[in-house]
């Protein structure tokens, strides 16, 4: 799907100059500052299926096509288009399981012949897949998000868990119009409504929409940076400021007198 699906920017470059890249786009913007060192760059632990979240849209089929054929899409957005969608069948960025499930649930959502949401007339049901993954756990969510309807929760949770390893199967009702993975009220289909994520001897309960550094692995080598920098330091207040969920905070803790988290969410 490179170079038509809006997933990723550089993943036809090998890994070594994808990083090269980054560390001239820094070096670049630090020099307007006065920066003048050279910039270390730290590669990701893992370069591919790193991530922990993706968002997947549904988006149904212009001009609809014959009655009985595929009227609708399950995917990542085209590159540039906010309301085009294409059909994932392959992806490196989550897991090797992922494609599985969004072509499981794609199917099922034929199966029970649903409307796709159009984001151009704001009508229709299903309006996007969530899945989150730990990555140091066993632990899978997916969320469903639609429109106020009906839905068919006891097929949707068989369809998932005949492709993929779910734990949390949740199901959220977004009635606004703005195309975000969101909703106001969520329903527990299976399991646990939560997921639970280790990292640096932590264990972290991970909602659909708590913040969470996107790369599990990458989060851990940072975190574990920011811990040599502070044994020399001796603090005994730290402040940790936009700190989103607290895992900084949690990651440093036993290292000051008292740790503060601050965040307007």
């Amino acid at each position: 799907h490179f170079g038509v699906c809006g997933g990723c920017q550089l993943q036809d470059k090998p890994y070594e100059e994808q990083l090269a890249l980054k560390a001239s786009r820094v070096s670049e913007l630090l020099a307007g500052v006065g920066w003048t060192q050279p910039i270390p760059i730290h590669p990701s632990p893992e370069p591919w299926y790193y991530r922990n979240k993706m968002e997947f849209s549904f988006q149904d089929v212009f001009p609809a096509p014959p009655l009985g054929q595929d009227y609708l899409y399950l995917g990542l957005k085209r590159k540039n288009r906010w309301d085009k969608v294409l059909n994932l069948e392959e992806c490196h960025l989550l897991s090797p399981e992922a494609p599985a499930l969004v072509q499981a649930v794609h199917a099922w959502a034929l199966k029970e012949n649903l409307e796709p949401y159009n984001l151009h007339k704001q009508r229709g049901f299903l309006r996007h897949l969530v899945v989150r993954e730990a990555k140091n756990t066993k632990d899978r969510l997916v969320l469903l998000v639609t429109n106020p309807g009906k839905l068919p929760g006891k097929s949707f949770v068989e369809a998932v868990r005949a492709a993929y390893p779910a734990t949390s199967i949740l199901w959220g009702v977004n009635t606004k119009p703005a195309d975000v993975a969101k909703s106001e009220k969520l329903e527990k289909l299976y399991g646990e409504d939560t997921i639970t994520e280790e990292l640096l001897g932590r264990r972290f309960r991970i909602s659909p929409y708590s913040f969470f550094q996107t790369n599990t692995r990458g989060a851990g080598a940072l975190y574990t940076l920011l811990r040599e920098w502070l044994k020399g330091l001796s603090a005994k207040h730290v402040l940790d400021l936009y700190c989103g969920s607290g895992a900084i905070s949690l990651c440093v803790s036993d290292m000051a007198e008292h740790v503060l988290g601050v965040e307007v969410i």
